[in-house]
């Protein structure tokens, strides 16, 4: 398979991971049983958003390597959402004069997860952040691994490298997925040297995946509740799953686009990949009656949020405009 095929199903991809989590999530809707039991291992979607965001984030960044220009992008692009959202989740405190300046700081400057205290929103945000700001590392480190001893090396170096964060509440959940969203990157260098995966390559994927399978529910038979929190076993097993997972997921789209309807399934679940942050942020919210007003109050919010970011946006681009002749003039 040609690593632009991966790349351009990206969308659907992570569309498919937040109806997985969204499942997940509204797992209390389930019945108790075998079932349900699956449905409790569908948490790694947002796994499969940090492997394409790290794909998304090395073209992003070597587009220029400009640290802040990168950063800038992903603030405007998501920080507008963010912003609308916390509009809402922060007025009943505030009026009520439940929650102090620093905590409103720390949740919309993206640390509060990483400071211990509540209310925090959401620890994928501080994620978001300390990806964000490892990706210049990160991506060299991806374009020097340019051989399978060196991708296997840097890769293990990280996973090492997160063991020092056992047992630290706040910093395990994110540092274990460091290395997956270095995965992510590991792809997108590689597909600047060559156009395709081998078939040995593709059978190798295959293996992994079935063994990251087994790694996960063996975890979750046989590990207490702390190690599987505190020594990141909730979180590794996904290292071994979710590349393959995403190259197949290419391979099955691919498939369905040979027809009409497959297409159709395609693009659906492809235009929600377009919006999984909106989604993710507002999901939960909805976690309400039944199974079919959780699903449609997590679409209603997630479209409402997307129309106000989109007016956050253009307010911004008109006050640049604006200032930008007196900044023309200043200089």
């Amino acid at each position: 398979m040609e690593y632009k095929t991966i790349f351009k199903y990206r969308k659907f991809i992570m569309g498919f991971a937040m109806l997985l989590l969204v499942l997940h999530h509204g797992r209390a809707y389930v019945p108790a049983g075998r079932i349900n039991d699956l449905v409790a291992l569908l948490y790694g979607g947002v796994d499969f958003f940090l492997f394409c965001s790290g794909i998304g984030c090395f073209f992003s960044y070597v587009s220029d390597r400009n640290p802040a220009a990168f950063m800038a992008r992903r603030a405007r692009r998501i920080y507008p959402v963010y912003l609308v959202f916390m509009a809402y989740w922060l007025y009943s405190p505030l009026t009520k004069g439940s929650i102090a300046l620093r905590d409103v700081l720390g949740n919309l400057l993206w640390v509060q997860w990483l400071t211990g205290r509540e209310p925090v929103f959401n620890w994928y945000m501080s994620a978001l952040l300390v990806t964000y700001l490892l990706t210049p590392v990160l991506a060299s480190l991806a374009e020097w691994a340019d051989t399978p001893p060196r991708a296997l090396g840097a890769l293990l170096g990280l996973v090492v490298l997160s063991l020092c964060f056992w047992h630290t509440d706040q910093w395990v959940i994110i540092t274990t997925r460091i290395p997956l969203f270095f995965t992510g990157m590991l792809f997108a260098a590689a597909s600047r040297r060559r156009e395709k995966l081998s078939r040995a390559e593709l059978i190798l994927l295959a293996l992994v995946t079935l063994a990251g399978g087994v790694f996960l529910r063996l975890v979750h038979i046989d590990a207490s509740e702390a190690r599987l929190w505190d020594c990141g076993m909730y979180w590794y097993p996904f290292l071994l799953i979710i590349p393959g997972a995403s190259v197949g997921l290419a391979f099955a789209a691919q498939f369905l686009e040979r027809c009409a309807p497959g297409r159709w399934l395609v693009t659906a679940i492809a235009f929600v990949g377009g919006y999984t942050f909106e989604i993710f942020i507002t999901h939960c919210y909805a976690l309400r009656g039944n199974v079919w007003h959780y699903l449609l109050f997590a679409a209603i919010y997630a479209a409402v949020l997307h129309l106000a970011s989109l007016a956050v946006k253009k307010a911004g681009d008109l006050i640049g405009r604006l200032l930008r002749p007196a900044r023309e003039t200043a200089s």
